[in-house]
């Protein structure tokens, strides 16, 4: 008995002492006027790392995320990431979920001797995937792809002959804001473009009464649900009762919260939609729910996949190797991911060369005019060019 006791102290002393600590970061915006969609980040990258850390540690890996805030600021971001990855430890990150963040981030890497892979649940900039970043992965459609969609659904079924699109001047509102319009001229629909920072009260005033006498058949709304929540309410506030829609800006529970009634009507173009409406939505629901005690917001669904997208390769890379890989391993790891749809929330998970995902989803959501509950009114899946 005493030999036995002996011997098992021995093997778990010796699986203590080959323990490997792997760090995954997750940068979001934890903090600042878009803190929910922080929030719904953060949840959904610690439920993914939840659910599998018995699994690594009978690997021998120590899993652990670091939160890192980059409060909806590129550079506050970067600076974050950077600090970071002086720990060796680090070997990936998950997010952020701005475009104007990833693009400082990925700008970062690229100057870097030993970037790591990050993947992005939510950045749609188009020019994201044509830096010849080896890093960059995303979970969500490009604005290019959004842009395109949102088009032929203004021209096929709004039937617009003049649209007014309002960028609120961030990075992710001016990349869809100019594809957009670029689209709708191509199919002769007339634009008018306007710009106000959230926040900013004279700006939106002076905007809305560019729009109010434009008089154009559609309002179109590229910023985040922050802005356009507020500027919604300060059309109808002033008359304006043009149909609204939006990007996937717009597709937060909060646009509803700050919009209030407003909101009824209003259509959005999205890379997410409703978690129900994936074919493994239920499953992920239930676990959430039991984990938070509140439903999820889409953008957690995202996350959640990024992250086990990274776990994904990391065992692969680890059963490879025989070992914990190197971040450059790592990367080559997410390149080679290819897991179906069962294994997923949103859907099979693939990357093309330039870190585009081979095929994700895009949906028109529409919010009823009396209950404010969201409907999808059309849904497809957006194949990337290879």
């Amino acid at each position: 008995m005493k030999n036995y006791t002996l011997i098992l102290s021995t093997l778990l002393l010796s699986n203590a002492a080959n323990a490997a600590t792997v760090k995954i970061g997750v940068l979001a915006p934890v903090t600042g006027s878009i803190s929910a969609i922080g929030l719904d980040v953060k949840r959904g990258a610690e439920l993914a790392v939840a659910q599998r850390r018995a699994e690594f540690a009978r690997m021998g890996i120590t899993l652990e995320t670091v939160l890192l805030d980059d409060q909806g600021d590129a550079t506050t971001g970067a600076a974050q990431v950077e600090n970071a990855m002086k720990d060796p430890l680090l070997l990936g990150v998950i997010g952020p979920t701005k475009s104007g963040v990833s693009l400082k981030v990925g700008e970062m890497l690229a100057r870097s001797t030993n970037p790591l892979p990050f993947i992005s649940p939510a950045s749609t900039n188009d020019d994201l995937t044509k830096n010849k970043w080896t890093f960059f992965f995303r979970m969500t459609s490009p604005d290019g792809a959004q842009a395109d969609t949102a088009a032929t659904y203004i021209a096929r079924e709004i039937k617009a002959k003049s649209v007014f699109i309002v960028s609120d001047n961030q990075t992710f509102a001016n990349g869809i804001a100019g594809v957009l319009g670029a689209e709708l001229k191509q199919r002769r629909i007339s634009t008018q473009l306007g710009a106000a920072n959230v926040g900013d009260v004279k700006a939106q005033a002076a905007l809305v009464e560019r729009i109010k006498a434009a008089k154009p058949d559609l309002v179109f709304y590229a910023g985040l649900y922050d802005g356009g929540g507020p500027f919604i309410r300060a059309l109808r506030a002033a008359g304006v009762t043009t149909s609204f829609m939006g990007g996937n800006g717009l597709d937060s529970p909060e646009f509803v919260r700050l919009a209030q009634g407003d909101a009824g009507g209003t259509r959005f173009i999205t890379g997410f939609g409703p978690v129900q409406n994936y074919v493994n939505g239920q499953n992920y629901i239930s676990d959430f729910q039991k984990a938070y005690n509140t439903p999820p917001a889409v953008r957690s669904a995202f996350t959640y996949d990024s992250m086990n997208t990274m776990l994904n390769a990391l065992a692969n890379s680890y059963h490879s190797l025989r070992k914990v890989p190197t971040r450059a391993q790592l990367i080559s790891a997410v390149q080679s991911v290819n897991s179906p749809t069962n294994r997923n929330v949103t859907g099979a998970i693939a990357f093309t060369p330039t870190g585009e995902r081979r095929s994700s989803p895009m949906f028109v959501v529409e919010i009823d005019a009396h209950t404010l509950a969201t409907n999808v009114i059309y849904g497809t899946r957006y194949a990337a060019p290879r």
